[in-house]
């Protein structure tokens, strides 16, 4: 089996994004060029149980350094499902290092991994073209089964030929923060969005029912 296809079932359930970066540790240089930043932790997994927080860049594995995403995904297939690997990271520009046991990925809790509770209806037309939202109330958090104080707009439709449902939106979807921004109402919403639209896409950071990670929004 290739090692691509060995990632996709041994990855420790991360999803990881090539970022160009310059990191200072403590006014010491890190490291220059594409580190492999964290962009979805699957709830449930061994990385969400292991602590491993969406944001988080991967500079080494078992005190082997990672120029980029390719080598960490190589690495990682190298190792059988049960091994623990030590993992070097940077988190809000502080060195963390986290210990996570690999397991296996499951394909099927990973296709059904968006069931909550009813989906909401109702919001209303959002910035962010093709996407309806509305705020993330006391009564919509239960409707959807979330923690208390989770945080965020909630997706109450998406067109489908939107670029936002292209990108993975979904119904139900939380949208947490728009380009980096922390978002707690349609009106903050609105507000970020719009304060990005000259750029060529938005990045979001979604939680859905698989866990909580990033996606790039074009802006056509």
């Amino acid at each position: 089996m290739p090692p691509g296809d060995l990632w996709k079932l041994r990855p420790g359930r991360i999803k990881l994004t090539g970022i160009p970066t310059d990191i200072n540790v403590q006014n010491q240089v890190l490291a220059v060029g594409r580190l492999a930043e964290i962009e979805l932790v699957i709830r449930g997994g061994p990385a969400w149980e292991a602590g491993l927080k969406v944001g988080d860049v991967i500079s080494s594995i078992n005190g082997n350094q990672i120029e980029d995403v390719n080598e960490f995904r190589l690495q990682v297939a190298g190792f059988a499902p049960g091994t623990t690997i030590n993992l070097k990271i940077e988190r809000n520009g502080q060195p963390v290092e986290q210990s996570v046991k690999l397991g296996e990925f499951d394909l099927e809790a990973e296709a059904n991994g968006r069931t909550q509770g009813d989906l909401p209806s109702g919001g209303e037309k959002g910035a962010l073209k093709g996407v309806t939202v509305q705020g993330l109330t006391a009564d919509v958090r239960r409707e959807l089964q979330l923690p208390e104080g989770t945080t965020g707009v909630v997706i109450t439709d998406v067109d489908e030929d939107s670029a936002a449902s292209q990108a993975g939106l979904h119904q139900g979807d939380v949208i947490v923060q728009v380009n980096r921004h922390p978002v707690n109402t349609v009106e903050e919403f609105n507000k970020a969005v719009s304060a990005g639209a000259s750029k060529d896409s938005t990045l979001l950071l979604v939680r859905s029912g698989r866990g909580t990670g990033f996606l790039v929004v074009p802006n056509k």
